[in-house]
């Protein structure tokens, strides 16, 4: 498969913020008077019961005020200041603030935009065993932002932050498998973990898991399956899998045929991709559009002939 093509599977968007990740504090009692008041909605009373926390050093009362000013909760949304904090409670190893000051370098958000800096930041909080920036430090290295590209470092993080259940990290390393980028091409092993995600739910994963049943190659050609879990992805909106689908439905593989079933699809793909800029939208319309003419043509010789 051609890398254009299989960089299309990966899930490219960072983990930038994290919103409600709130931990155990040394000062017990004061952290669960202020977490009574967060989780009751009275921000200003936890913002100043965390203020006060921080002002004795403690690194996760520092965390908390970061994602209360990303956030806007209890005090004006303040980029500047969220980093601040976030800088504080990361310099004293805490692994959370180290991800999340990390996005912000890496949106150019309340800091001046640095991917060396948030790639820095991600391996720490990585290390530390943190998921989020486990994936976040794979995409910057499956893409060369910040770090030297290098496919065998992303699938290395891809797999740590899988096998804690991330599903967009297992989505991506089975597009590493089934490329053969960073690890030994294996289509057995990409829909391996293309299943694990998709049985999440994980509607792209769902595509690329059903597309491989199409291939036929060291996974068996099964047009069920593949009918299967493209319906799944078109259900939750996949305008690329309503594609698919369609065209299933078109040549009656793994579903009866039907044209007005494919054109059903097809016309459902043009209105979902309809706002999307990505390649991958502005693609899945254009083959929908082209697909359905083809359709609509056949309908009509079919009409003719009767």
């Amino acid at each position: 498969m051609e890398l254009n093509n299989t960089m299309r599977h990966l899930i490219v968007g960072a983990t930038l913020t994290a919103t409600c990740l709130f931990s155990t504090l040394s000062f017990a009692g004061a952290y669960d008077d202020g977490l009574a008041a967060y989780q009751a909605g009275d921000h200003h009373k936890a913002l100043g019961l965390f203020f006060a926390l921080a002002q004795q050093g403690d690194t996760t009362a520092e965390f908390n005020l970061g994602v209360m000013y990303q956030n806007g909760q209890g005090v004006a949304r303040n980029e500047a200041e969220a980093a601040a904090w976030y800088r504080k409670a990361a310099e004293m190893g805490h692994a959370n603030a180290q991800n999340n000051l990390a996005a912000l370098y890496e949106a150019g958000q309340g800091v001046s935009q640095s991917n060396v800096e948030a790639a820095e930041l991600y391996h720490q909080a990585a290390e530390a065993g943190v998921g989020r920036a486990q994936y976040n430090l794979a995409l910057m290295y499956s893409s060369g932002r910040g770090v030297v590209q290098d496919y065998s470092q992303a699938a290395k993080w891809y797999r740590k932050a899988a096998e804690q259940g991330r599903t967009t990290a297992q989505n991506n390393l089975g597009a590493l498998y089934e490329a053969g980028l960073g690890v030994a091409r294996d289509d057995q092993e990409a829909a391996r973990w293309y299943r694990k995600a998709a049985e999440q739910g994980d509607d792209r994963a769902q595509y690329n898991l059903g597309m491989i049943y199409t291939k036929g190659s060291a996974i068996a050609q099964n047009y069920d399956e593949a009918a299967k879990w493209l319906s799944k992805a078109a259900e939750q909106g996949s305008a690329q899998a309503q594609v698919a689908l369609g065209s299933m439905y078109e040549n009656g593989q793994g579903v009866h045929q039907s044209l007005a079933e494919a054109s059903k699809w097809w016309q459902k793909a043009i209105v979902t991709a309809h706002d999307d800029s990505s390649n991958e939208g502005q693609e899945a319309r254009t083959l929908a559009a082209a697909s359905l003419d083809r359709n609509n043509l056949q309908v009509s010789l079919l009409s003719t002939l009767k």
